[in-house]
């Protein structure tokens, strides 16, 4: 904030749907629009159909292997919208990746009118710099709890009420407090398909 006293910033989006990272309001652009902005976060906007790969926060490269990333995805629904995100990897410590010792791995979510899916590619390149046992949790902003939720390779999943209540390997999805639908993946499994309207 630069103006004393100020609790709100005016904010210009371009076209398209945008989403409150903290809020989680819609907005339609082009528009502009006044948001709330204590002095603790700054206005933080996410495109409809981005895909946010997160990790856990780590205070340098290498302090942690990154077992664990959560894709935080934001379907853009609509006639054959795809979205998609190249996820680049490198040891983070050398610069062997000017050699080419570096993996790309295409994320991508298809959504429609009733649902999404998203997938998560093979590596290309070079998989030694890829923890082994790359565990992937899908945070899916959906606009309704799912009617269901499958997995390539395991089929249909049930719903538990609360993360603690999964088996530590055993797929698994759930609703949290801010209406995302948290599907986590077995190990090795690379595709999920979240349906909230009833299949005609």
């Amino acid at each position: 904030m630069t103006k004393p006293g100020a609790t709100s910033w005016a904010v210009t989006l371009p076209a398209g749907t945008w989403h409150d990272f903290w809020t989680h309001e819609i907005y339609r652009g082009p528009a502009g629009v006044t948001v709330p902005a204590p002095l603790d976060r700054m206005p933080l906007f996410v495109r409809g159909g981005a895909i946010l790969p997160l990790a856990p926060v780590v205070q340098y490269a290498g302090e942690q292997q990154l077992r664990e990333l959560t894709l935080l995805v934001y379907p853009e629904v609509g006639p054959e919208r795809r979205s998609s995100f190249t996820l680049y990897e490198d040891d983070g410590e050398t610069t062997r990746y000017l050699d080419g010792h570096f993996a790309l791995t295409e994320l991508t979510c298809a959504a429609e009118g009733g649902g999404a899916i998203c997938r998560i590619g093979a590596p290309q390149g070079d998989p030694s710099v890829i923890p082994e046992g790359r565990r992937y949790t899908l945070r899916v902003r959906v606009p309704c709890k799912p009617l269901q939720v499958e997995i390539a390779g395991a089929g249909r999943i049930d719903e538990i009420r609360k993360p603690e209540d999964r088996e530590p390997d055993a797929p698994a999805w759930w609703m949290d407090e801010e209406a995302f639908a948290v599907v986590r993946l077995p190990p090795g499994a690379r595709e999920a398909r979240l349906v909230w309207d009833a299949p005609t």
